[in-house]
C-alpha cells in the first residue's frame, strides 16, 4: 500500500519499490493465468465468448467497488453480475431486444449514474482523488 500512496516516501523508509512493482506483477499474472486455465477447463474458447465488452466488466467492476476497497470490488462484482444476468439477458430479451447491442447504451449510463451519487465507490471506502 505505501508504494501504491506514494512512492518516493515508501522509497526513503526503505521499502523496495521496484521489487514490490515486481512482485504485484507477478502475483497479478499468476491469478490472470490461473483464471484462463479455469476458463479453457471447460472447452475450448470459442471467439464468441471473447468479446471486447466483456473486457470492460473487471473494468467496471473495480471502479463500482471503489479502487482501494477489496469488500467493495466484490459486493460490485456480484451486483454487477446480477445486473448483467437479471436485467440484461432476462428483462431485454423479453421485450425481444438484442442484450449485448444495449449494453453500448447501459455501460456509461451505469458509469455516470455511480459517478453522480458516489465518487468513493459502493461502500464508500475506496480512494477518491488524490486524498
Amino acid at each position: 500500500m505505501a508504494v501504491r500512496e506514494d512512492e518516493v516516501a515508501s522509497k526513503a523508509m526503505g521499502v523496495d519499490v521496484a521489487g514490490t512493482k515486481l512482485l504485484a506483477f507477478v502475483i497479478g499474472s499468476l491469478f490472470a493465468g490461473i483464471g484462463g486455465a479455469v476458463y479453457a477447463t471447460g472447452g475450448v474458447p470459442q471467439s464468441e465468448h471473447l468479446q471486447l465488452l466483456k473486457g470492460f466488466d473487471p473494468l467496471i467492476i473495480v471502479v463500482f467497488g471503489g479502487l482501494g476497497s477489496m469488500t467493495g470490488t466484490i459486493a460490485a462484482s456480484f451486483g454487477w453480475i446480477f445486473f448483467l444476468e437479471g436485467f440484461l439477458r432476462v428483462l431485454l430479451s423479453k421485450l425481444g431486444t438484442e442484450a449485448p447491442t444495449w449494453r453500448f447504451v447501459l455501460y456509461p449510463i451505469t458509469l455516470l449514474a455511480r459517478d453522480a451519487a458516489q465518487a468513493a465507490g459502493l461502500l464508500g471506502t475506496g480512494r477518491v482523488g488524490g486524498s
